[in-house]
């Protein structure tokens, strides 16, 4: 019997039962968050504000980068905002944006 499809499935949901499990144990108001690079590429940008702002702020990786299949914390402040948005750029110039994300009811973000 050939296993590979189940196992495929199963570290697939990974991310998402880590998610759930550390999701409980976050303070209510925390927007700290792991970004998990699921992607093939290395991030090379990250932009966390406040949704709804005419500009990203600044690149929260600063001078690192966060290599294919890696990941980071984010620690944000706790000042009573949770929802967000994020913008990921890549080693290519490709970018993902998810906007309105509420942070502080996550713990891991996958971006791939």
């Amino acid at each position: 019997m050939n296993f590979r499809p189940l196992l495929i499935a199963a570290f697939a949901l990974l991310p998402f039962m880590a998610h759930a499990q550390s999701a409980a144990t976050k303070p209510a108001n925390d927007p700290t968050f792991r970004l998990i690079n699921a992607s093939d590429k290395t991030i090379t940008e990250v932009f966390a504000t406040p949704a709804g702002r005419d500009n990203w702020g600044k690149n929260r990786l600063d001078k690192d980068t966060l290599l294919a299949q890696g990941a980071h914390v984010f620690k944000l402040p706790r000042d009573g905002n949770c929802v967000y948005d994020l913008k990921v750029v890549f080693i290519d110039g490709t970018h993902r944006e998810k906007k309105g994300t509420n942070l502080c009811k996550l713990s891991d973000l996958p971006v791939k």
